[in-house]
Order: C-alpha cells, then sequence, then structure tokens
C-alpha cells in the first residue's frame, strides 16, 4: 500500500484504528505522501532540517546518541485506550530516519516494563549497538514476562 487511502479502502486494519487513519489524512497526510518523495526522511525538506538539527545538538556536546525513555506515561494494558497516552519512541527518530534502539530500563506499577530509547547518528549503527549492549548487560532490567511460560528451546534441524 502506499498511502492511508488505499489503506482506508482495502478495510485491513482493525476497526479501532480507522478513526485514526482518518485524522491523520484530514490533517496533513497527503494521500500521495508517497509520491515525489514527500514525507521521506531522506527527501522532506522538514524531515532534513529536523535531523540536521538533532545532529547539530550531538556534534555541539560531542554526543555518541541521545537517550531517553520510550514512553513519559506508564504504558497501558491492550485494549485500554483510555489509558493509553502516547510514546516517545515516535517523536524523534522515524522523523529523522536515524537509527534507533529501545531496551528494557525497569518496571513501571503492575510490573509493567518500561523501556529507554538510544538515538544514534545516520549510519552510525556499530556506535548505537555498543551503547545499548553496554546498558542491557550493566542494567540486567529485561526479565520474562511473569504471565507467560518460557517458549521451550527447539533443537536446531539445520534447515
Amino acid at each position: 500500500m502506499h498511502n492511508i487511502d488505499e489503506v482506508l479502502a482495502s478495510g485491513k486494519y482493525s476497526a479501532y484504528i480507522k478513526d485514526n487513519l482518518q485524522d491523520e489524512l484530514a490533517h496533513g497526510v497527503a494521500p500521495s505522501a508517497s509520491v515525489a518523495g514527500r514525507g521521506e526522511a531522506y527527501t522532506d525538506p522538514r524531515r532534513i532540517a529536523f535531523r540536521n538539527a538533532v545532529t547539530a545538538v550531538m556534534d555541539r556536546y560531542q554526543l555518541g546518541a541521545l537517550v531517553y525513555p520510550t514512553w513519559n506515561n506508564p504504558p497501558a494494558k491492550i485494549g485500554d485506550f483510555k489509558g493509553y497516552q502516547g510514546d516517545n519512541s515516535q517523536l524523534i527518530a522515524p522523523h529523522t530516519g536515524q537509527p534507533a534502539f529501545t531496551v528494557p530500563m525497569g518496571f513501571t506499577y503492575d510490573n509493567l516494563p518500561a523501556g529507554l530509547q538510544f538515538l544514534g547518528r545516520s549510519f552510525d549503527e556499530p556506535t548505537l549497538i555498543t551503547y545499548a549492549y553496554a546498558y542491557e548487560q550493566v542494567t540486567h532490567h529485561r526479565k520474562a514476562p511473569a504471565r507467560f511460560p518460557a517458549l521451550p528451546v527447539q533443537p536446531a534441524t539445520g534447515k
């Protein structure tokens, strides 16, 4: 699919997302956003300017990555649309086109997980992987969900 009009016409989406799709279409997402590069991270002038501004801040302060919570709000449970208050992971990385990793950083109420996002420079995934991996190894915040059994380990079949 190439645009929101096609998604809406297909009917291949969850019913609860229809209002969001229509709102996006009505407020700034053109049906032909994929045509002529509009909206693309490397051709849209606004996204290029945003990426350049983020990179300039990283240069100014000699940063290898920006690190911020994936969510400012506790996560909502599946189906709790009133409790969902948005997340940060959609605010910077997708609009700049820069690489980002989210890693576990602990837990909130009801033992729900919280994440930390590492945003790196364009084409500098090795540095970003090094930071995210080092953080995970030092903190050991990830743990298997208590409500679900561990998945059985399957022997390698060579296929």
